[in-house]
């Protein structure tokens, strides 16, 4: 078998979830939080996970979606995206990316850190719509 006709759950995965300052900031939205989580055989290993605030550089304005946790007090005192790059890029190089809506994270990611080059992007979201769109289509054995 080649690496692309391989089981799911044989694939080389990381899921990805951040936190940005929201796409109203535009060309300056920032990266306020990070986390990746490889699995293997379809199951996460939490011994390899990494998470990270992310330092963006400037205050961040109070908004409703954004977790409490991230004040500014909190985001100075955390590393520079710079800084954490590269421990992404070894984390999610060469991998399928998974992630809710991963387009949007993405989006901010890969503006933001052309070093991280994925084999491809997994999106659970259209999954999950397509799952509810096709009765035919179950999780059952």
């Amino acid at each position: 078998m080649t690496k692309w006709n391989l089981p799911w759950h044989a694939a080389d995965l990381v899921v990805l979830d951040l936190e940005g300052s929201g796409a109203q900031d535009g060309d300056h939205e920032a990266i306020l939080e990070i986390a990746v989580l490889p699995l293997r055989a379809g199951q996460p290993v939490l011994p390899e996970a990494y998470a990270s605030l992310v330092n963006p550089g400037r205050k961040i304005p109070r908004r409703p979606w954004i977790s409490p946790g991230l004040t500014n007090a909190n985001l100075c005192a955390a590393p520079r995206l710079a800084k954490v790059e590269p421990e992404l890029a070894a984390r999610m190089n060469g991998r399928f990316v998974v992630g809710h809506n991963i387009g949007v994270d993405w989006r901010l990611l890969h503006g933001q850190c052309p070093t991280i080059t994925p084999a491809g992007l997994i999106d659970t979201l259209r999954l999950a719509r397509a799952l509810s769109l096709n009765p035919w289509i179950g999780l059952g054995g």
